[in-house]
């Protein structure tokens, strides 16, 4: 009953329209199955539970744990655990990192046990809600050249004839399963009714990750196909509540989506069905490895109309970046964070948020060498990004222009870098005579700001509104004004070289010979 009753305390939180506030962390699975928070040591269910302790006491009210896709982290009937050479008879070329995973899940078999379950138990330990994720059609491995491979699951090998054979989505897209077959989603109902049926004792609900990857049916037949992925969900939907009755408590259901709402349908998810027929309990926006940093949860509720007044609506902070693998600063992270809460977003969601180098690295958080940028994942951050209460008076790098591959989430890696690197991202502007989408981060009180080059405002008529230059805000940490970067022409500020206290991340300058405001994060 106590357990119980910790979990209602952390997701009690009732917003405007009877919605609930919710603060997630994803774990993908891998980092924990090769144990890297722990330097890659044989992996014991101590080291697991450590893994969510670590994420524990920081507000997240709510541990997802990745059970993988069709390569999978505990013993199953449909699929291969990660790793997993069948007795040698599957070709290595050469690997010997993959296959610790599987070593580390047959320890914890030895223990009686694995990975998710785990995780979870930990998790209810703690008193945060547990979720089970399972990305809907990963395509990690889907390369043609894979076959009789470790990194080939079970089914995708033994059926060509299923791959989609359209590599105009990305990376590895030409090798993903097609779901216009029913033999295809047959398999996934099979694998998400056994993960319901394992692990229902542990679990209060199942994420359905459409995000990993977002790729379903060939270009241009989403929106057509898109009752076929219905059915599914529909499917998985009756499962759970049967699901539910045998174990005594609802298991929720909840979907990981574009952050457009047009997008969803041309990739053949209906979200607005799902919600008019109550298959889903909350929605996650998101996009494929790249994070956007001005998701309008907002907007989206709009289009659902009246089916979305009352569902929450959550935003995934995905790890980066603006460069390939390139991990975002803290500063932008809770930009981020702001720009969703306070465009309609019910919580925030991480997304491979990795505390490895952050604990390997003996719990540092300092700025990269001979920059301003912080980049460490770290348990201190972590409690900052869940709420607008603890984002409050901490330095924001925000958004003014879209990412520069926000309108590409299906794509992959390799289709998601930019010509030429850009350091910061930042926010659309409104149409001229339109209502400005940043003035909410501009309030006297807070340290706020957005790096503005030479040459990168906006168009004239397209300006954003900002604080009268006369009257710029005042910190009151630093008891001095605030000095407007580029005056009433773009939402940003710079704080005089010094002024920014130690241990916050600073501003950058937007003039050519400015000094930093500040040498560490």
């Amino acid at each position: 009953m106590t357990r119980l009753w910790l979990i209602s305390c952390l997701v009690a939180a009732v917003l405007p329209g009877g919605r609930t506030w919710r603060y997630l962390h994803n774990n993908d699975g891998t980092d924990i199955l090769g144990n890297l928070w722990h330097g890659r040591r044989p992996l014991t269910a101590d080291d697991v539970r450590d893994c969510v302790d670590q994420v524990a006491g920081t507000g997240v009210t709510t541990y997802l744990m990745c059970t993988g896709s069709d390569l999978v982290y505990y013993p199953s009937r449909f699929a291969r655990i990660i790793g997993d050479d069948a007795d040698g008879t599957l070709d290595r070329r050469g690997d010997e990192w993959t296959p610790v995973y599987y070593r580390n899940a047959m320890r914890l078999a030895a223990e009686g046990t694995d990975v998710v379950r785990v995780a979870l138990e930990r998790a209810r330990y703690h008193g945060m809600e547990t979720f089970l994720t399972y990305r809907m059609n990963d395509l990690h491995f889907t390369d043609p050249a894979n076959r009789g491979t470790i990194y080939a699951s079970r089914f995708w090998d033994a059926h060509p004839e299923y791959w989609l054979r359209d590599g105009s989505q990305g990376w590895n897209s030409a090798g993903a399963l097609d779901f216009s077959y029913p033999e295809v989603r047959e398999h996934k109902y099979l694998m998400l009714a056994e993960q319901l049926d394992r692990y229902a004792d542990v679990c209060d609900g199942l994420e359905l990750d459409f995000m990993r990857f977002i790729v379903y049916f060939r270009t241009g037949e989403g929106a057509k196909k898109a009752p076929l992925l219905t059915d599914l969900v529909r499917r998985v939907r009756a499962k759970a509540d049967s699901v539910s009755a045998a174990c005594g408590h609802r298991i929720l259901l909840a979907a990981r989506v574009p952050v457009r709402f047009e997008e969803c349908l041309g990739k053949g998810l209906d979200v607005k069905t799902w919600l008019e027929e109550g298959l889903v309990d909350f929605l996650t926006l998101g996009v494929h490895w790249c994070g956007d940093p001005a998701i309008d949860a907002g907007a989206f509720r709009a289009q659902l109309g009246k089916a979305g007044e009352r569902i929450p609506i959550y935003a995934t902070l995905d790890d980066g970046g603006f460069r390939p693998r390139e991990i975002f600063s803290h500063g932008t992270f809770r930009g981020m964070a702001d720009f969703a809460l306070a465009h309609g977003a019910d919580g925030i969601y991480l997304f491979n948020y990795y505390l490895a180098e952050y604990l390997q690295g003996g719990s540092r958080v300092e700025a990269i060498p001979g920059t301003e940028a912080c980049r460490t994942r770290s348990r201190e951050l972590l409690r900052e990004l869940g709420s607008a209460r603890t984002l409050r008076r901490r330095n924001k790098i925000l958004a003014r222009i879209p990412h520069p591959f926000a309108d590409a989430a299906a794509a992959g890696p390799a289709r998601q870098r930019p010509p030429a690197p850009r350091r910061f991202p930042a926010r659309p502007q409104p149409a001229a005579g339109g209502r400005p989408t940043a003035a909410h981060h501009l309030r006297p009180g807070r340290v706020e700001g957005a790096v503005c080059r030479p040459g990168a405002l906006p168009p004239a008529g397209q300006r954003m509104r900002t604080l009268s230059p006369q009257r710029p805000p005042r910190c009151r940490r630093m008891r001095q004004r605030l000095r407007p970067a580029c005056f009433a022409s773009a939402a940003a500020f710079r704080c005089a070289p010094g002024t920014v206290l130690p241990g916050r991340e600073g501003l950058l300058p937007d003039a050519p010979g400015a000094a930093p405001a500040l040498r560490r994060p």
